[in-house]
């Protein structure tokens, strides 16, 4: 066998070596991509289960919540407090399933459960005070989002 035959035959196998190495680190990162999405699914789970037992947690919270999410300034210092805290925490939660959502990497089921629970923040004015006194320290992309909404609300009462 020639020479050139042979580095014919070398380079044809490199090539082919070449294919199966892409298609293997193609799976490799399909595989890595589903597991970012299981992982960001796990972690929207566990912020909103976060998020309800901050209100359901006792009676004296579910009370406190429920009454500033209608009337903030109707609150004590004291209990503004707390209720800053609580809501903080719940709306971290949906902040960040906002940004997994945007990066494609939360289930649309996920993400279809946290927009009802902002849609369902945005109708009630107390959220609305909240928000206008807190909603800097948000990224921009998901102030614009929440303020839609409320606008959406505002507009349909």
């Amino acid at each position: 066998m020639e020479i050139t035959t042979l580095a014919a035959w070398g380079e044809f196998i490199g090539g082919i070596a070449v294919v199966v190495s892409l298609v293997y680190l193609a799976s490799q990162v399909q595989q890595n991509s589903k597991l970012l999405r299981a992982s960001a699914a796990s972690t929207t789970a566990q912020l909103h289960v976060a998020q309800n037992q901050i209100v359901i947690q006792d009676a004296e919270s579910s009370r406190l919540f429920y009454r500033g999410i209608d009337d903030l300034a109707g609150l004590s210092h004291e209990d503004y407090q707390r209720f800053q805290t609580m809501l903080g925490i719940q709306i971290q939660a949906m902040h960040q399933s906002y940004e997994f959502h945007q990066k494609g990497i939360d289930s649309e089921a996920s993400w279809c459960w946290t927009e009802a629970g902002m849609r369902w923040f945005a109708t009630h004015l107390g959220f609305r005070a909240w928000w206008s006194e807190n909603r800097a320290g948000y990224m921009p992309t998901f102030q614009n989002y929440v303020d839609g909404l409320i606008r959406e609300a505002e507009a349909a009462t």
